[in-house]
């Protein structure tokens, strides 16, 4: 039977995009997730609300500031096959902003090269 945390990593592993990372968790209920350089937390909220899925925005864990670009996952209250779908969900909205992300800066570095 897989358990929870196994089912979070290896959603993660199978689905996320090339520029995110994680933490492997000894305890606690939560895996942080860094995302790729270029996608923003707040654009990524609303894709995600969007779609239903719910997660811990890192900043709000930081008193101090910081955590921009983090989320945090839980794993403690979805079966497995949720956490599946919902890491596969995220995954995608991830993967569509950061090529949108990456065609920005393609339009300014053309722009910067223009000699018009």
């Amino acid at each position: 039977m897989l358990n929870w945390r196994e089912a979070l990593l290896g959603a993660l592993q199978t689905n996320m995009p090339e520029g995110t990372g994680w933490t492997e968790p000894r305890g606690g209920l939560q895996v942080w997730l860094t995302l790729p350089t270029g996608v923003g937390g707040h654009e990524l909220r609303a894709g995600a609300h969007a779609r239903g899925l719910v997660y811990q925005p890192g900043e709000s864990c930081y008193r101090a500031g910081g955590g921009e670009g983090q989320l945090a996952l839980s794993f403690a209250n979805q079966s497995p096959e949720t956490i599946f779908q919902g890491v596969a969900q995220l995954a995608e909205i991830i993967d569509e902003l950061g090529r949108k992300s990456s065609r920005r800066a393609t339009r300014r570095t053309k722009k910067k090269g223009s000699k018009h």
